[in-house]
């Protein structure tokens, strides 16, 4: 029995090392965007051969949205590490204030906060 405690101990120390080691090593951090181009970068990733003509980031990096010349939107959002460009419909975005909501096929209200310019993102 006492094997049992000290294996299961054993296990338990080296498991929560691991996490500390991968937390340690960065890979536990929230998604940011750096700058603009990162974000072109990934928006034009979307299907359907997506091109930036108009993008806002979120000022504190949580996330974007694109325009192409189309008229189609792209929301930049956060999954885990990384962003996922994802088509939005013109009416899943709607003002509030300075900043945008942006309803997704994932989660519903993704807020962006860009600034004045987000009513104009809401308008079309």
């Amino acid at each position: 029995m006492d094997a049992i405690v000290i294996q299961f101990a054993a296990s338990l120390v080296a498991v929560a090392a691991m996490v500390l080691v991968v937390h340690l090593a960065g890979f536990s951090r929230a998604a940011r965007l750096l700058c603009e181009q990162e974000a072109r970068d990934i928006a034009q990733l979307a299907p359907g051969g997506f091109r930036v003509v108009r993008i806002a980031l979120d000022q504190s990096g949580r996330g974007a949205i694109a325009a192409d010349a189309a008229g189609r939107l792209v929301l930049l959002r956060p999954h885990g590490a990384h962003f996922v460009p994802e088509a939005v419909e013109p009416a899943a975005v709607r003002c509030d204030g300075d900043a945008l909501l942006v309803d997704s096929q994932v989660q519903p209200a993704i807020q962006l906060t860009i600034g004045p310019d987000a009513v104009n993102w809401a308008q079309g």
